[in-house]
Parts: C-alpha cells; sequence; structure tokens
C-alpha cells in the first residue's frame, strides 16, 4: 500500500475522495486542506498540547495542580538564567526593543473592548512580545527554545487563570518592574520580579476556592470545567495569532 493511502486511510477519507480515484485538480484543495491539519496536530502533539489516544485520536492534553507547580518552578529557573545573559550581554538595541514590548502593552487593554467577558488578542500578542523581549538579547540558543516550550505550556494556564482570579493584580506594575530592573542592570531584582510574577499566576489557580484537587493531581470542580474550557478556546485562538504572527515577522 501506498504511503498516501496509508494517510488518507488513518485520516479516514472515503475512498471516491482518494487522490487515485477521482480527478487531482478536484480534490486538491481538500488534500491541501487534510496536509495542513496533519501537520499541525503533529506539531502540537510535538509541544504537548495534545496527545493520540490508540484509536480515539488526538485529546487536549489535560491540565492539573502538579503539573502548574512543577511547570512554574522550571519555567522560573529558565526564565532566570535567560534573564540574566540578555542583562550581561543586552545593549541599546535590546533596551529599546524591551521599552517599546511594554509601552505596547501597557497601552493593550487585557479584555476586548467589544465583549469585556473575553480575553483580548491583541493583549495576548502584546503579552507574548513582552515576555519574548526581556530575554532577547539572551545568547544562548538552547535557553531560548526551551523557554519558549515552557511559555506556551505556561500560557495554558495563564488563560485559566482569568475566570478564577479572586485577587485584583497590578498587571502593569508587574510588567514594568520586571523592565526597569533589567534595563538597570539589576539582574537579581528582575529575576525576582519575574518569578513573583509567574508564582502570583501560578497562585491564583492554585488558591482558587472553585477547583479541588484530586488524589492525582487533577482539577475537579464546576469552576474548573468551566475555566479549562474557556483557557482551550482561548489558547487555541492564541496559538494561531501568535503562529500568524511569526509568520509576518
Amino acid at each position: 500500500m501506498s504511503g498516501g493511502s496509508s494517510l488518507t486511510q488513518a485520516a479516514g477519507v472515503p475512498p471516491h475522495a482518494r487522490p487515485e480515484t477521482q480527478d487531482r485538480g478536484a480534490v486538491r484543495p481538500f488534500w491541501r486542506r487534510l496536509e495542513c491539519g496533519a501537520r499541525r496536530l503533529s506539531r502540537l502533539a510535538a509541544d504537548g498540547f495534545v496527545w493520540l489516544e490508540p484509536q480515539r485520536g488526538f485529546r487536549v492534553t489535560p491540565l492539573s495542580f502538579a503539573e502548574l507547580r512543577d511547570l512554574t518552578n522550571v519555567r522560573c529557573e529558565i526564565e532566570g538564567l535567560c534573564i540574566r545573559d540578555a542583562i550581561e550581554h543586552g545593549g541599546i538595541d535590546w533596551e529599546t526593543n524591551l521599552i517599546a514590548a511594554l509601552h505596547r502593552l501597557s497601552k493593550t487593554p487585557e479584555r476586548d473592548p467589544q465583549d469585556p467577558q473575553r480575553y483580548n488578542d491583541a493583549f495576548a500578542l502584546a503579552h507574548t512580545a513582552f515576555h519574548r523581549a526581556v530575554v532577547g538579547a539572551c545568547t544562548s540558543p538552547w535557553l531560548l527554545r526551551i523557554r519558549d516550550q515552557l511559555f506556551a505550556q505556561h500560557e495554558r494556564y495563564r488563560w485559566m487563570s482569568g475566570p478564577l482570579a479572586s485577587v485584583k493584580r497590578d498587571l502593569e506594575a508587574e510588567h514594568s518592574g520586571i523592565a526597569k530592573a533589567a534595563i538597570d542592570r539589576r539582574a537579581d531584582e528582575a529575576v525576582e520580579r519575574m518569578t513573583a510574577h509567574l508564582q502570583l499566576t501560578a497562585k491564583v489557580i492554585l488558591t482558587s476556592p472553585l477547583l479541588a484537587e484530586t488524589p492525582d493531581g487533577a482539577f475537579a470542580g464546576g469552576g474548573g470545567r468551566q475555566a479549562r474550557g474557556s483557557a482551550d478556546q482561548a489558547r487555541a485562538r492564541h496559538l494561531a495569532l501568535v503562529e500568524t504572527a511569526d509568520k509576518k515577522s
């Protein structure tokens, strides 16, 4: 059996829609969409956002208390290494980019002006750009690669923290404090502020009265299901936005 036939059968494509049984020009758009979808699923699986359950297909990777604790602690360590390296090697271009990213973030509302119940897509992009700018002068490709993976995974929980938040945060002050300490070359303070920023996001979820922790560390409670649903929808939109922005840059 050919590779193409195996792929179409595995994807559940009916025989009459396969290229070998139809005019190729007629099915090419469908075939292209199928290939794009398969590549996207493979990328999401490689990044840990989905996993393949035998005979049932891809499923969204579940969120849990245990993973959030571990993920936050590891991300704090990697962000700290990246920040210290960026401060050591960053020049005027790094400082300028960081100031510009902070300014854009501070001028972008977190909630959609047309629908305050929804996150603002523009804020998602500005937030990602700011955190990238903080470590923009880091000279280690491997550290940055690991940091990007941790950031992407942590974003799923950040989206979830919104519906669960019981305390009002001054995000502008948190972000500006990180940027100012970095630009002033106060590495210890910059790392401490970043760590506090990330740990507070985790704390909003871990201490939410709407959630309970199961013996295996998973989320329980109706508030958790609602927040996870909102987070998964928002995260899927955010992934598409960032992917589009990356292609344009």
